[in-house]
């Protein structure tokens, strides 16, 4: 690395400079519940069998993966707030890599049940049933509810 003031005289210095592609790398799931605890797995060619640590920070939290094979990291994503948080690699030094590629991880509220309306129906016949709630569906993902199965 060599610097000049005026671009006419540069230093001598011998200072080493090295440029290196970003990393690209994608996970998967990209949202999970705000209590934490998903499995986020990490893709990507820098990973190799011979990585020691590969980390990731949620926002301000940094998370250590806690298996690392080749081409692939899994760690769990940390409780959060509801909403997104930006997902950055961490360097060698354990600080948000200066590639600037960054992930969103999107945290979700835990479903809520207020009513179920009618409370009872015939297991003779199909009945519509009105169901009151609040996260009732993570963002993106298919809603599945059951009915059933209590024995009462």
């Amino acid at each position: 690395l060599e610097v000049s003031v005026h671009g006419v005289e540069y230093t001598a210095s011998g200072t080493r400079f090295t440029f290196r592609a970003e990393s690209q790398w994608v996970m998967s799931p990209t949202s999970g519940p705000a209590s934490g605890g998903s499995v986020i797995t990490v893709t990507g060619a820098f990973i190799t069998s011979e990585s020691r640590t590969v980390s990731l920070y949620f926002g301000d939290v940094l998370v250590d993966a806690h298996e690392v094979t080749s081409g692939e990291a899994r760690v769990f994503a940390p409780a959060g707030a509801y909403g997104p948080a930006s997902v950055v690699l961490a360097d060698e030094y354990n600080l948000p890599s200066s590639d600037k590629v960054t992930n969103t991880f999107l945290y979700y509220a835990p479903a809520t049940l207020h009513a179920i309306y009618p409370s009872s129906a015939p297991s003779t016949r199909a009945a519509t049933v009105t169901i009151i709630g609040a996260h009732l569906g993570a963002p993106g993902a298919p809603s599945f509810i059951r009915l059933g199965g209590g024995g009462s």
